[in-house]
């Protein structure tokens, strides 16, 4: 079964040892929006999606994949 987004996002934001408030301070986003997409509350936007790429330094597909808002890259 595939991961969700937010625990997706959560190792991601692990992975550079940042913390939520760091990570939405990099997207230029409120920590109430990172922690809501963490626990899978909200249905984060478009924008929101390429701000946090952005922040992780990760190319948006990657991003908008993991979001389920992109089909998985074939293998």
């Amino acid at each position: 079964m595939r991961d969700s987004f937010g625990m997706w996002l959560q190792q991601q934001r692990e992975k550079l040892g940042i913390s939520q408030a760091e990570l939405a301070r990099l997207a230029g986003l409120n920590r109430a929006v990172v922690n809501k997409m963490e626990n899978n509350a909200t249905k984060p936007e478009a924008e929101t999606l390429l701000a946090t790429s952005r922040a992780l330094k990760l190319p948006p597909e990657t991003v908008f994949r993991a979001a389920g808002l992109l089909p998985p890259k074939p293998e």
